[in-house]
């Protein structure tokens, strides 16, 4: 009888464990596929939130022979026709799907520390976005990451938009 009990112990942390692995790689597989997503859309629609500075490179489709064009016209001295223009949207946001609070994160990954916590009705700017995640002002000028499954974005005027982040 305690033999049995052992196996019965041994095989139910084999199948946690098993299933505990599923599910990390499907999430994995599914937070790649939502990174990719992302990419293609900016890709499609030329777009950047926020400034366009270093910290937020501009969309470019890989290997575009209109790309390579305008690579090659910047190192032989290009005209103001040949310049790329990219169009720059700002936005603010509100939370969605919030019934205690949502974590403002130091990086964007969920293992990354808690900087403060946003209450449901919150409310703050879009700095810039990568993968699934934003980075944040919120209304206290805290700057962090918030995922986006919780955030609902309006694109504001650039007038309304702080200044010392444009």
């Amino acid at each position: 009888m305690k033999n049995t009990i052992k196996i019965l112990i041994c095989g139910m942390i084999v199948f946690y464990l098993i299933a505990g692995g599923i599910a990390l790689l499907l999430s994995r597989r599914e937070e790649k596929s939502n990174q990719v997503d992302a990419q293609l859309f900016a890709l499609q629609n030329d777009t950047i939130i926020g400034n366009a500075s270093e910290d937020a490179p501009l969309p470019t489709a890989a290997g575009s022979e209109e790309d390579a064009d305008v690579a090659d016209a910047g190192s032989e001295g290009s005209s103001e026709a040949d310049a790329v223009v990219v169009e720059v949207h700002y936005y603010a946001f509100s939370l969605q799907g919030v019934t205690s609070h949502l974590n403002v994160r130091e990086e964007p990954a969920l293992i990354s520390a808690s900087i403060a916590k946003l209450k449901p009705g919150a409310t703050g700017y879009v700095l810039s976005q990568e993968d699934s995640w934003s980075r944040i002002l919120t209304s206290d000028g805290i700057i962090g990451y918030c995922y986006n499954d919780y955030l609902v974005l309006t694109e504001i005027p650039v007038e309304d938009f702080p200044a010392e982040y444009r």
